[in-house]
């Protein structure tokens, strides 16, 4: 079995009652730069924690990215997130509330996945513009998994675990190592890319619909 340095898998931050500021990549200490729908959620995060159920309800209406997010996400894949996300929140119910964050998040993590996966299916591209888009957009799945993988784990734990080694995997064949460039593989990235797809798949409990992300590589 090959070693891709000591970090192996490690445990990610912590999601709602335990997360910490500065949620850490587990190969290490890069963290994703936020965008305006996880900068939103680490408002509503500190919100969950206090159990404030007004508080997210005002930025839920406040600041409109995780609506407009979600909304596109019930589009293209019936999920009713934005339906049971105002219901949870008029009735503050925090758990429901916390529970469609969490598919929410999955949802949005499998779609990048299936990008990068398309990347991978291009034959017009090089293999290396092939990994750099791929790693591109798999740091953008784990950027938002990672935000919920704590809390996927209490749910799920076999899942959790088996998604962040099949995440190592993917980034390694990829061509992404903890030493710099690894040598592309994209058989094996393609397999590691379909199994981080289909665990969110699996703890999601409903599969892709047809279209693009039910496309298998």
């Amino acid at each position: 079995m090959r070693m891709r340095g000591a970090a192996g898998v490690l445990a990610v931050a912590a999601f709602l009652l335990l997360a910490g500021p500065g949620e850490a990549h587990h190969l290490g200490a890069y963290v994703p730069k936020d965008d305006e729908i996880t900068a939103s959620f680490k408002r509503m995060k500190v919100f969950l924690e206090k159990r404030r159920a007004d508080l997210l309800q005002q930025e839920y209406a406040d600041d409109r990215s995780v609506h407009r997010r979600m909304a596109k996400v019930d589009a293209r894949h019936q999920a009713t997130l934005v339906e049971n996300m105002e219901r949870a929140l008029a009735a503050k119910n925090v758990p429901d509330i916390d529970r469609t964050l969490v598919r929410f998040f999955c949802f949005v993590a499998r779609e990048k996945t299936q990008e990068a996966l398309d990347r991978l299916n291009r034959a017009a591209l090089s293999a290396r513009r092939k990994g750099d888009q791929g790693i591109k957009l798999l740091a953008a799945a784990w950027r938002y998994y990672n935000l919920v993988d704590f809390r996927v784990s209490s749910l799920a734990p076999k899942v959790s675990t088996t998604a962040r080694v099949a995440f190592e995997d993917a980034e390694y064949y990829l061509g992404k190592s903890s030493k710099g460039r690894a040598a592309f593989d994209e058989a094996r990235a393609r397999s590691a890319l379909t199994r981080f797809r289909d665990l969110m798949t699996e703890f999601l409990g409903a599969p892709p619909p047809t279209g693009v992300e039910a496309r298998r590589p």
